[in-house]
């Protein structure tokens, strides 16, 4: 009798009776069995595997990852997914479709959201990913690399970052406020280090930004009919009404001196002969 064993589909066992050529009792069985090179036996089962392995965010904000139930060995079932790592304060996760499950040894997905606050620590954080049907269990890792948020902050610029004037006459620049990592406020404008006989005015002196927009002030450097003569850097301060942040850049002015008002006179021809008793003209 031979047979496949049905616990493997890959063993061939084989028995028989048989009468010994000698002997009082010369009945006997005979028990084999054998298996074919290459013939592997594989039990139903699954794994998990995340794309991609690794992301990177900033603080406040979410990534995700595409979890792969790979069946082998034909097994199908209903495969529930789940996080078991302790998770940071402010993140969460959760799972596009859960459970996953495969039938007709076909792989399923499902995507994997991660949520950060604002509040989440930097740091990297390994994510156990667990998949169980009640019976098998099987895992796979996916690392999220949190950065901290930005902080928020203003810069200031100048157009033009230079100029020049004469004694007595102004000078007009365009100080610029540009907001980053959000920040909203008012900041109050000011000049320093200015030279004698020079004034400032901004109109206004005071700017705020809110929803990241540039805001500007028109900045005046008025010099006096006296003002020295040179070239002058000048500090413009911006300070947020708080006191913090408060940043400074520093631009030109140069006053040449003035041309003086005066006349001259000249006569033309510049020489003329006359007679006695005569007369000439000049222009």
């Amino acid at each position: 009798n031979l047979y496949v064993d049905p616990g493997d589909d890959c063993t061939f066992r084989y028995t028989t009776e048989y009468l010994q050529s000698s002997g009082s009792f010369n009945l006997s069985t005979r028990i084999a069995s054998f298996t074919f090179p290459g013939c592997t036996t594989t039990t139903p089962d699954f794994s998990l595997s995340a794309t991609p392995t690794s992301q990177t965010i900033t603080a406040g904000n979410n990534t995700s990852y595409t979890i792969d139930v790979t069946p082998s060995g034909g097994y199908t079932g209903s495969v529930t997914l789940s996080v078991t790592t302790a998770l940071p304060a402010g993140m969460t996760v959760d799972f596009s479709s859960n459970p996953v499950t495969i039938n007709s040894n076909t792989a399923g997905s499902s995507t994997l959201n991660v949520n950060t606050a604002t509040s989440t620590p930097s740091g990297t954080y390994n994510l156990t990913v667990s998949g169980t049907d009640g019976t098998l269990t099987n895992t796979t890792q996916a690392t999220v690399v949190v950065n901290p948020p930005p902080t928020p902050d203003f810069s200031l610029s100048s157009s033009p970052g230079s100029a020049t004037v004469t004694q007595g006459n102004a000078a007009n620049y365009t100080i610029a406020v540009s907001p980053s990592g959000g920040y909203s406020g008012t900041v109050d404008l000011s000049a320093s280090q200015l030279p004698t006989g020079v004034t400032a005015s901004f109109n206004p002196a005071s700017v705020t930004t809110t929803g990241g927009s540039v805001v500007s002030s028109a900045l005046t450097l008025t010099s006096a009919t006296n003002a020295p003569t040179g070239t002058y850097n000048i500090t413009v301060t911006g300070s947020d009404s708080t006191g913090s942040p408060t940043h400074s850049i520093q631009l030109s002015l140069t006053i040449q001196q003035a041309t003086s008002s005066d006349f001259t006179i000249s006569a033309t021809p510049s020489i003329a002969a006359a007679q006695p008793g005569s007369s000439t003209s000049y222009t």
